[in-house]
C-alpha cells in the first residue's frame, strides 16, 4: 500500500513537472510570437516615419533581415530579393505609385464614396459638419483657418471623412483603391482651393505603409 502511494506520488509529480514544461513552452511561443508582432509593427512605422530613409534603405535592409532563414526561422528556406528589388527599382515602383495617386485625374469622388456618410448627412443642419467628424473638422481649422466659403464647407465635409478613414485603418486593410480615393478626395479639395497640409501627410504615410507590406518578401506573410 505504501509503495502505491510512493509510486503515484511520483506519477503525479512526473505529471506536474511535465505539464509545466509545457507550460513554460508555450509560455515563450506565445511570448515570441508577441515579440515578432511587435518587431513587424515597429519596423513598419520605423518605415513609414520618413520617405526619403525608406527608399533609401528598403533593399539592403530587405536581404540582410531575410537572407538568413536563422534571423526570423523561415524553416531554413533561403530568401533572395527578386530582380527588382534594386535601390532604383524600389524608388521607380514608389514614385509610379504615387504619381497614381497625385493626378489630376483622379479627382472623382462622392459622399456614397464614405461609408455612413450620408446617412449621417441626412441627420444633419445643412452647413454643419457631421458630428462624428467635428473634431477633425477643428483639426482642419487650425491648420488652414475656419471654413467660411458655402462651397468649401461641402468640400471640408469629405475631407474630414477621408481623415477619419485615413486614421482608422489599420495597415493590413489598406488597399489601392481605398488609397486612391483619399487621394482623389485631397486632388478635388486641392483643385478648388481646399488644401489641408496634415491631410496630404496622413496620405504619404498611409501610402509609405502600403508600400511596405507589398514589398515586404512573400515567404514572410504567412508568419
Amino acid at each position: 500500500m505504501g509503495y502505491g502511494v510512493t509510486e503515484f506520488e511520483h506519477q503525479s509529480m512526473s505529471k506536474k513537472r511535465n505539464l509545466n514544461f509545457v507550460s513554460d513552452d508555450l509560455l515563450r511561443q506565445e511570448r515570441k510570437g508577441i515579440r515578432k508582432t511587435r518587431e513587424l509593427r515597429y519596423r513598419l512605422e520605423s518605415l513609414t516615419k520618413n520617405e526619403e530613409e525608406f527608399i533609401e534603405s528598403s533593399v539592403p535592409e530587405t536581404v540582410e533581415t531575410y537572407d538568413d532563414p536563422t534571423k526570423r526561422g523561415i524553416n531554413n528556406v533561403k530568401v533572395t530579393a527578386t530582380d527588382d528589388l534594386t535601390r532604383e527599382g524600389v524608388q521607380s515602383k514608389f514614385r509610379d505609385l504615387e504619381n497614381q495617386l497625385y493626378d489630376e485625374g483622379n479627382d472623382k469622388v462622392e459622399c456614397k464614396d464614405f461609408p455612413g456618410l450620408e446617412q449621417a448627412l441626412k441627420n444633419t443642419a445643412w452647413g454643419e459638419i457631421p458630428e462624428y467628424l467635428e473634431s477633425i473638422a477643428i483639426q482642419i481649422e487650425k491648420d488652414r483657418g475656419k471654413t467660411t466659403d458655402v462651397f468649401h464647407i461641402a468640400i471640408q465635409i469629405l475631407v474630414c471623412a477621408a481623415i477619419k478613414e485615413m486614421k482608422d485603418f489599420s495597415v493590413g486593410d489598406l488597399d489601392w483603391d481605398t488609397l486612391k480615393k483619399w487621394g482623389a478626395t485631397l486632388n478635388y479639395a486641392e483643385k478648388f482651393g481646399f488644401q489641408v497640409r496634415f491631410a496630404d501627410n496622413l496620405l504619404k504615410k498611409n501610402l509609405l505603409a502600403y508600400f511596405a507590406v507589398q514589398n515586404l518578401p512573400k515567404s514572410t506573410a504567412k508568419k
